[in-house]
């Protein structure tokens, strides 16, 4: 960036950064989400800062990016959600049936039950984080606050579980 792009991203991040948090936690109720759009606003300023330097109306700039940012964002925490959901039933489903005991309901009788092949098919780690959002019911905020991470990193890595386990589940039905 030229002296002259750097001083006025400054003078723009400076005026207006909190108003485009703000703006963000109104469409997203989730201060650490409203501000990585924020973040991710002037981040795609600095990338297009000859766009921004240039538009008539820079700050109406930066508020059109970040409403898209945080739209694409609530729309990826209600897509994750959704999923974790879904996960969430099948696997409830899959282990409680009423008139299987606990042992039948883990190992299915002779093959491998579900709870089992998701036991291989993860790290200990991963199957006791996956087994807290799932089976005992706790929301990511709360699995994230004991695992000390931010509630983004809950929901990604919940996501990679996933995306682990139908690699795993897919294998297994193409060999069987």
């Amino acid at each position: 960036m030229t002296v002259e792009q750097e001083e006025f991203f400054e003078e723009l991040y400076s005026k207006y950064f909190n108003k485009i948090r703000l703006y963000a936690e109104s469409v997203i109720p989730n201060e650490e989400r409203a501000h990585e759009v924020a973040q991710d606003t002037f981040h795609e300023a600095v990338r297009k800062i000859d766009e921004v330097i240039h538009h008539p109306n820079p700050p109406a700039w930066l508020y059109t990016t970040a409403r898209n940012k945080a739209r694409d964002c609530k729309r990826k925490y209600l897509r994750d959600l959704k999923r974790c959901i879904e996960l969430n039933r099948e696997m409830e489903e899959a282990i409680a049936s009423p008139e299987a005991s606990m042992d039948e309901r883990l190992t299915c009788g002779e093959s491998p039950g579900v709870m089992e092949r998701t036991q291989r098919a993860l790290t200990p780690e991963e199957f006791r984080f996956l087994k807290q959002l799932t089976l005992e019911g706790r929301g990511h905020a709360e699995v994230a606050e004991e695992w000390g991470i931010t509630l983004w990193t809950s929901y990604k890595r919940l996501q990679r579980i996933r995306e682990k386990l139908k690699g795993y589940f897919r294998e297994r039905e193409e060999e069987e």
